[in-house]
């Protein structure tokens, strides 16, 4: 959890192809990741595989002070159109709550 106004986390784009090595080599050597996740605009978020909804697939871990961090690898290029299904959500839309 991260406070508001606080940087949640900083991501990496890692070579297409290459994500579940960068998992392995981190694990081997003694950091826990997340399962990769590939994610989609559906309502949990992610997928449990690829698929053509799917725009970035990424796994996230902890540094050694304990920043979150995440590699990810993008496997096709991002379309407002087609990947945000959602209606946009504001401040506004909480206080109507």
């Amino acid at each position: 959890h991260t406070a508001v106004g606080s940087m949640n986390h900083v991501a990496f784009a890692v070579p297409a192809g290459s994500l579940k090595e960068y998992r392995k080599t981190l694990r081997k050597r003694g950091v826990e990741c997340s399962p990769i996740l590939h994610h989609s605009d559906v309502p949990e978020g992610y997928k449990s595989r690829p698929d053509d909804t799917v725009t970035f697939s990424s796994f996230y871990f902890r540094g050694p002070d304990g920043e979150y961090f995440e590699f990810t690898e993008q496997h096709r290029q991002f379309e407002p159109e087609r990947d945000i299904l959602h209606l946009p959500k504001t401040r506004a839309d909480l206080k109507s709550r």
